[in-house]
């Protein structure tokens, strides 16, 4: 009988608010972030910025933008 091995996911400080999306055509770095019962969120492609590096400097780069602009604390 194969082993069975469980990952835990680890959610550094540096990825809050940011997860990766997987999912049939779609492939990127996706921001979500809340304030006073909006929600904030935007999805960075893989495609169109260049490869999965470059999407996800743009999503910590709009990450820690939006959240100066909605006071969070860092």
């Amino acid at each position: 009988m194969a082993k069975r091995r469980i990952y835990q996911r680890r959610r550094t400080r540096k990825l809050r608010g940011i997860s990766r999306i997987d999912s049939g055509s779609t492939h990127g770095w996706f921001v979500r972030r809340y304030k006073a019962g909006k929600t904030f969120s935007r999805l960075f492609s893989d495609r169109k910025l260049g490869g999965k590096g470059k999407a996800k400097s743009a999503a910590l780069s709009y990450r820690d933008e939006l959240e100066t602009q909605l006071g969070y604390h860092n």
